[in-house]
C-alpha cells in the first residue's frame, strides 16, 4: 500500500531531513567566569521549496566577546553546504539578522563575526534557497562556533 501511495506523489520523493549541528569552541569559559550555550541550527524537511530557522548562542557573564563561525564542511564560510556523505550537497547560508543580509562567519573570508560585552542571545538565522533538487537523503554539516573573550 505504502509502494503504490509512494507511486503516485513524486514530489515526496525530494524531501531531505537537514541538520546543521553548531559545536563550542571556547575552552573552559567557566574558569574565566563566562558561561555558554550553543541551540544548533535545525532545518527539517525540504522539499525544494526555501527553509529558515533559526539557532542561538547564548553568552553571559563576559567583559566582551567575540564569535565566530566556521564554514563547515566547505571551509568556507559564504559557500556552506550540507552533505549526506555520498557526495550530494544542499547549499544553505547562517546570518546574523532575520533577514539574511549579514552572513556570519569568521571574519577572514566574506562572513563577519558577532561582537558584543556582558550577557547576549545571539540568534543563528538559517537559510536554504530554493530550487535544489538532490536526492532523497539525510543532509547534515558541523559549524565551529568558537567565542572569545
Amino acid at each position: 500500500m505504502w509502494y503504490k501511495a509512494w507511486g503516485k506523489f513524486p514530489a515526496l520523493r525530494r524531501r531531505l531531513r537537514l541538520g546543521c549541528g553548531l559545536l563550542l569552541s571556547a575552552g573552559s569559559a567557566a574558569a574565566y567566569g563566562c558561561e555558554l550555550a550553543v541551540y544548533p541550527v535545525q532545518f527539517g524537511i525540504y522539499s525544494g521549496a526555501a527553509v529558515y530557522t533559526q539557532g542561538e548562542v547564548i553568552v553571559e557573564n563576559c567583559a566582551s566577546f567575540r564569535v565566530a563561525l566556521s564554514g563547515g564542511l566547505s571551509g568556507h564560510d559564504g559557500l556552506r553546504f550540507l552533505s549526506d556523505g555520498r557526495g550530494n550537497r544542499v547549499g544553505y547560508g547562517l546570518y546574523q539578522d532575520a533577514g539574511h543580509s549579514l552572513s556570519w562567519g569568521d571574519g577572514s573570508q566574506t562572513g563577519e563575526v558577532a561582537r558584543g560585552q556582558g550577557s547576549a542571545r545571539l540568534m543563528v538565522y538559517g537559510r536554504v534557497p530554493a530550487g535544489q533538487l538532490p536526492p532523497p537523503g539525510n543532509y547534515q554539516d558541523q559549524v565551529m562556533v568558537t567565542v572569545e573573550w
